[in-house]
């Protein structure tokens, strides 16, 4: 997925460093089961969470997407807290299938 110009790999195995050189691996990417799903273009389509954990303190920062692929929210978490939310109602993304175990989002800008 691509967040603020980064390219992230899904891949849970692999550990990644952010711009600011924090490093970070993909923790978790779940369906929002707290929002129904709907039928689009014949499509059951979700919201999905993609989740990440830095290493150096364990602070965990979601992301959330709509039906339309748009990234909603970022959520940073810290010790199980929520500690920051930012909206992004402005910034779409596009998935792209690279491999069967990664996908990335391209931004996109909406018109």
């Amino acid at each position: 997925m691509r967040v603020d110009n980064q390219i992230i790999s899904l891949d849970p195995f692999i550990t990644q460093e952010s711009p600011n050189k924090r490093k970070f691996s993909v923790i978790g990417v779940e369906k929002d089961l707290t929002v129904e799903p709907e039928w689009i273009n014949q499509t059951e389509k979700y919201h999905w969470i993609f989740t990440i954990k830095f290493s150096d303190n364990g602070q965990r920062v979601s992301f959330i997407f709509d039906y339309y692929d748009q990234c909603l929210k970022k959520v940073k978490f810290q010790f199980g807290n929520p500690i920051d939310i930012i909206d992004y109602p402005a910034v779409s993304m596009e998935f792209f299938i690279i491999k069967s175990t990664d996908i990335i989002l391209r931004e996109k800008k909406r018109i």
